[in-house]
């Protein structure tokens, strides 16, 4: 019987998020199979989605330790798990979470790296120069023993931007659970009417032109509001431009549980995506 490791990377950083999400459904999905075995290199997670996973000490005792002082953050402490588990390795597949190198050169089985896009690598002029997420993935790709994309043009972009053999890439698209009845909460106060925006909204996301598009409807149709979801808080930038736009009353960010997010999408006049 297989047993997977997987490391903490996003379960450490993300309360919500796609990345962590994917991650908790395969867990999921593996518990529920007798065929693999699985274990996550974290002691605590601030994360959502396995918050109810037994392997880890998600109680006040163990949170009270691994954020004071005598246990120091988060990442740092599961970070040392990690590497404790690595050195034990007592597992057959390493796969981490996102693209720390920290493993490279102590995992000694074999590594599945998941690709999720390759945006940085396709439009560098949108992120800080000094960013070094694109070369932590490349360090990534290249140790990895299979990879693992989530669609044929996050596979072509692969081969176009990386040096990686063809024949390692798996492309697996992202599965939706059809058994799962959807649950929707009620929203009190929210618009009648509104646009919804979901996630990130960093440079190449180009939330600037929406916000720009959205100004410019709002002064025809002064009742709709725009709700964002996800992504952080507003960074101050973006706070400023609404503010420029006179869109404060009209731009709401909402920190949502799935149900409250299945009740935007529901009730949105539409959602917005205009990411590159």
């Amino acid at each position: 019987m297989p047993k997977i490791l997987f490391d903490h990377q996003k379960f450490s950083t993300q309360h919500y998020g796609g990345i962590s999400r994917y991650f908790a459904n395969i867990i999921q999905s593996m518990r529920a199979d007798s065929s693999y075995e699985y274990k996550i290199g974290c002691l605590y997670s601030p994360n959502h989605y396995i918050k109810n996973e037994p392997q880890l000490l998600n109680n006040s005792i163990g949170r009270a330790f691994l954020t004071s002082k005598y246990g120091g953050k988060t990442y740092k402490v599961n970070k040392k798990y990690c590497e404790y588990l690595i050195g034990k390795n007592q597992f057959d597949i390493f796969h981490p979470t996102y693209y720390d190198p920290y493993f490279i050169g102590k995992v000694k089985k074999p590594t599945v790296v998941t690709i999720h896009d390759m945006t940085h690598e396709r439009l560098p002029e949108y992120f800080w120069s000094e960013d070094d997420l694109t070369r932590n993935k490349r360090m990534n790709i290249e140790v990895a023993d299979s990879i693992i994309a989530i669609s044929e043009t996050t596979k072509r972009d692969l081969i176009t931007y990386s040096n990686v053999d063809p024949q390692k890439i798996v492309v697996i698209y992202h599965g939706i659970d059809l058994e799962i009845q959807l649950n929707f909460q009620e929203i009190p106060n929210l618009a009648k009417r509104y646009f919804l925006y979901v996630g990130d909204r960093s440079g190449y996301k180009n939330f600037y032109r929406f916000l720009d598009a959205f100004h410019s409807l709002s002064l025809k149709e002064p009742n709709i509001e725009m709700i964002l979801t996800g992504g952080g808080k507003i960074a101050l930038a973006d706070e400023e431009l609404i503010h420029r736009l006179k869109l404060q009353d009209k731009v709401k960010h909402l920190n949502v549980t799935d149900e409250q997010l299945n009740y935007l999408y529901q009730n949105a006049i539409a959602f917005v995506y205009p990411s590159l």
